[in-house]
């Protein structure tokens, strides 16, 4: 069983959720750290800062959908080597405050995207 904070923890074989109540099917998330490869455990909707250029999102699984809210600027690279993120266009999306970005990963472990909004 996956271990980590704000997620579900089994000590003793009791199972004890540690994570934060929310309405809806996942947690808001804020990449306020600005790394270059956020988590998607979990989580549907991504508000990202200003920080590093985003390469690869770790931890999805094949069929999920997240939306980034840029609340920052920020590129979105696409396709590089050693990237999960294939973006409309091939080219990279340089994200400021108010531009969103859907994506949905595919069984290859790529991040495709959907749609985005450009206004603010």
């Amino acid at each position: 069983i996956y271990s980590d904070a704000g997620y579900s923890k089994i000590s003793n074989n009791v199972i004890k959720n540690t994570a934060p109540l929310y309405e809806g099917s996942s947690a808001p998330f804020s990449d306020d750290d600005g790394t270059a490869t956020p988590s998607t455990l979990g989580r549907e909707d991504i508000t990202i800062v200003a920080g590093l250029d985003i390469t690869f999102f770790l931890e999805g699984v094949h069929g999920d959908t997240v939306t980034l809210y840029a609340a920052g600027s920020r590129v979105i690279k696409h396709g590089l080597a050693g990237n999960n993120i294939i973006l409309n266009g091939g080219v990279d999306f340089s994200m400021v405050i108010g531009n969103s970005l859907m994506l949905k990963l595919g069984a290859n472990n790529r991040w495709y995207e959907v749609g985005r909004g450009t206004g603010s």
